[in-house]
């Protein structure tokens, strides 16, 4: 199967970082979910960062404390479905997390990503294996705070559970 990301999407990605993209574009081509980059799902100005942050929507507020989003380094991208953002769907979320785990791995493998770089999913965020099996899954765990987010960082994540197969 495979999608692509629409002319907006790839709009509001402009000024991410190129790698981080590539990733999401990659993973979205071999994706049974269809997946779009939301208004502000790309990068931010302080001001609009306050803005997210002023509507509960965020936990850096653009000044203080910085997002990934501002310096170019994060994207946002939700499951879309029959027209619309689906922000509620953990499977379809957690469909994309595999896919995109698996293209920064690969594209690193080819020297299309810097070995030096660590790609971060904000599903595993406070994630919890509720049921102690040591997997997260959709329907008996409790994903991260903020699936939609992937960031590009320096140093591996922590936290990380592995995702029942």
């Amino acid at each position: 199967m495979g999608y692509n990301f629409g002319r907006k999407s790839l709009e509001r990605a402009r000024g991410v970082d190129k790698e981080l993209l590539l990733t999401a574009v990659v993973a979205l081509s071999f994706s049974e979910v269809d997946m779009s980059i939301p208004w502000r799902g790309g990068l931010r100005t302080p001001e609009q960062q306050k803005e997210l942050f002023d509507a509960g929507n965020s936990r850096c507020d653009g000044f203080i404390k910085k997002s990934f989003h501002q310096s170019g380094n994060a994207l946002d991208v939700v499951p879309y479905i029959n027209g619309k953002l689906d922000y509620e769907d953990s499977e379809r979320f957690q469909k994309f997390a595999r896919i995109m785990l698996a293209a920064f791995t690969f594209l690193q493998s080819i020297g299309k990503v810097d070995k030096d770089k660590y790609l971060h999913w904000g599903g595993f965020w406070s994630a919890r294996d509720d049921n102690n099996d040591g997997y997260l899954h959709h329907t008996d765990d409790r994903f991260g705070w903020d699936q939609p987010h992937w960031e590009i960082r320096l140093a591996p994540q922590r936290n990380v559970l592995k995702f029942l197969d």
